[in-house]
């Protein structure tokens, strides 16, 4: 997913030298941002949205017809409890990468999997780390994340970037995320 941090800049007659001073980042890094080679952390993003006035999405996706519930494909996450969840369908633009090729180690082959089903299993492990790092159930870390919808409007969306974190910086990021959704929910 590509971020709209240049064009919303161009829009409101900002430089990108005046955003760096107020994120307290290097013109390097911002331009890194706005030239989409690099994705902010999700502390960065909810700045830039809140010094642009703008949601997250708004950010990161230039339609704003957002998943509703009929859009939604049932898919199921086992928990340990034996509980399961339905999580909502990603949204991802088809691609020429629309396929993820894996090989197969025992049988020498590869397989084509559906981009879908790799985001599902990403958001399984984001949760999944999430819970570990913070030591309590997958159902209570998934719970918090749905009621902030940090699925929809924040992993699906940054995938590309986030799924090139180690496992524990993807779990810290998450954490930090959703305490800050939280906060902003609340207040």
């Amino acid at each position: 997913m590509r971020n709209r941090i240049k064009e919303l800049l161009d829009s409101k007659g900002i430089s990108q030298t005046w955003l760096a001073k107020k994120l307290g980042k290097s013109f390097r890094t911002v331009n890194l941002y706005c030239s989409n080679n690099v994705q902010p952390p999700a502390k960065a993003l909810e700045e830039i949205a809140r010094l642009l006035n703008v949601d997250i999405p708004e950010l990161l996706s230039k339609e704003k017809n957002y998943p509703t519930h009929e859009d939604k494909e049932p898919s199921v996450l086992r928990e340990p409890s034996a509980t399961y969840h339905t999580l909502p369908k990603p949204v991802i633009k088809p691609s020429a990468y629309s396929k993820v090729k894996y090989l197969i180690i025992d049988d020498l082959k590869f397989i084509d999997i559906p981009k879908e089903q790799v985001v599902m299993s990403f958001v399984s492990t984001c949760i999944e780390a999430a819970a570990r790092t913070a030591n309590c159930s997958y159902e209570a870390i998934y719970k918090r994340m749905k009621k902030v919808r940090l699925i929809e409007d924040y992993i699906y969306p940054c995938y590309d970037g986030l799924h090139t974190e180690s496992r524990d910086n993807l779990a810290a990021d998450i954490l930090e995320c959703l305490e800050m959704w939280e906060k902003r929910i609340n207040n």
